[in-house]
């Protein structure tokens, strides 16, 4: 049976940010192929950027996008530490779900 392929899509926490190599929740997974591609301070308009060679590309079985810590503060907090309005942020999440519809289950 073949191993199924998972992309792993976030920040610094699906990096795993605070443990040593290899010792991430992503790599602690042993189900398939895991592939991480969390980056450390990325935010959903990076994720957006970088979507289709680290998802698309994969052609993994399964997608895991971790909703960024940073995208999730108070409109406030969004605006002074990102430089963007909560709808700004609420877009970008919505453009990588269209996304990955469009580009990885119309194929099906």
């Amino acid at each position: 049976m073949k191993e199924k392929k998972t992309v792993f899509l976030g920040d610094s926490i699906t990096r795993g940010y605070g443990v040593s190599s290899g010792e991430g929740w992503v790599e602690l997974l042993h189900r398939g192929k895991n592939i991480n591609h969390g980056i450390d301070g990325d935010t959903t308009a990076g994720m957006l950027r970088r979507f289709s060679a680290h998802v698309v590309r994969e052609q993994p079985e399964r997608v895991v996008i971790k909703l960024l810590y940073k995208d999730e503060l108070t409109p406030e907090q969004a605006a002074q530490k990102l430089g963007v309005t909560s709808s700004t942020i609420r877009s970008h999440k919505k453009n990588a779900l269209d996304k990955l519809k469009k580009e990885m289950l119309e194929d099906d």
